[in-house]
């Protein structure tokens, strides 16, 4: 370790030093001292490396994982773009309307058939106002359905009696192209004969009231086609201005061409039992049916989707002369899955466009 500069040794005076008077040894010694001290300042600083140091290494990190990467080997990953709908061409709608709770402010257009529910006699008028006279307006009172442990007959007459006075307003209000469902929306199977009865005493009450009717409206699916039978006697007593209700949904567009859930009244076995009765159906669209779909059309298609399913399930319906139309569920904010009315606009548009022309068969010409 080097010496502190304060402590530096005095070298011995050489023998001719002494020699020297007295006098002036004493200034020499004093001279010499001072510039050992000075020699000692210049020489001996203390050392600004530390002892023992060890050499300091730095190390630059490297990120975890991160190769160096080759230029000759990398390749550049390109996102794969998300597939765009090739838009559809609107095609004609000319036998479904909407069905519309409490009221609405979107245009409707001139639809075939209308279906209101929990409305008053005076939006009625205002509706006739907009879709003319030509359209077939159905009225429900959704808040009013019999109690189907009473006696079935007594029940009959209860709901007319409740009801006949606003059925005579709607009536003045709408007349004469307007019926009224028989109470009852979607009886289940197990309760088809107490419906029967019921609707074979309402009935002709409905008719001494001048009241037209629409009989049935059984859930998608409904009835067995063993139970359809039990209800053939409440066709037979329908008035021909009359009506059987239906309700229909699909799963997703492919299902319309199943004739179970769209279009029942091919069935052989159910078309035996119609006949030749006028039918409305006064529900229809997407839901989840018999396990499979979800409840809503937004829930499974977006707007397009919908629309073409809509056209589609209209075709079918132009095939039955005796088919009037359908209103599709709802125009109704409590049913938001379901809820028609973003869309109603673009049905509208579609009842201005022309049916497609029928292609001609051209003759296979004889040979010879």
């Amino acid at each position: 370790m080097i010496e502190d500069w304060k402590t530096i040794r005095s070298e011995a005076v050489p023998g001719s030093a002494r020699r020297l008077p007295l006098a002036l040894v004493v200034p020499v010694i004093w001279f010499g001292c001072a510039a050992l001290m000075v020699l000692g300042l210049v020489g001996c600083r203390p050392s600004t490396v530390t002892p023992y140091a060890t050499p300091t290494v730095t190390l630059t990190a490297t990120p975890s994982g991160t190769a160096t990467p080759t230029p000759s080997s990398t390749v550049t990953a390109t996102a794969s773009p998300t597939p765009t709908k090739t838009p559809r061409p609107p095609r004609p709608i000319t036998k479904i309307g909407p069905e519309i709770v409490s009221g609405t402010n979107v245009p409707l257009g001139k639809p075939p058939v209308v279906k209101l529910r929990n409305v008053s006699k005076e939006y009625v008028g205002e509706v006739r106002q907009l879709v003319g006279p030509d359209s077939l307006i159905v009225i429900r009172f959704e808040f009013d359905e019999p109690d189907t442990k009473m006696d079935p007959r007594q029940a009959a007459r209860e709901w007319h009696a409740r009801r006949r006075d606003d059925m005579l307003a709607m009536k003045a209000a709408a007349e004469p192209n307007i019926a009224f469902e028989t109470a009852v929306n979607e009886c289940p199977g197990e309760l088809l004969d107490w419906y029967v009865q019921f609707s074979l005493e309402l009935i002709p009450l409905m008719h001494g009231d001048g009241l037209r009717c629409v009989a049935g409206n059984p859930g998608v699916g409904q009835w067995s086609v063993e139970k359809w039978p039990r209800f053939k006697p409440v066709i037979d007593i329908l008035k021909p201005d009359d009506f059987v209700g239906l309700h229909e949904y699909w799963v997703d567009t492919a299902d319309i061409d199943n004739p179970w859930h769209a279009g029942r009244w091919r069935i052989p076995e159910i078309a035996a039992v119609l006949g030749d009765v006028k039918i409305v159906v006064t529900e229809c669209g997407r839901d989840e049916v018999e396990g499979r779909g979800k409840p809503g059309w937004r829930r499974t298609s977006d707007a397009a989707d919908f629309l073409c399913d809509l056209e589609e399930y209209d075709i079918l319906l132009r095939e039955f002369p005796n088919v009037v139309g359908a209103t599709a569920f709802a125009i109704d904010r409590n049913w938001p899955d379901f809820n028609l009315y973003d869309i109603w606009p673009q049905v509208v548009f579609r009842y201005t466009l022309p049916l497609p022309t029928p292609t001609p068969h051209l003759a296979t010409p004889l040979k010879g």
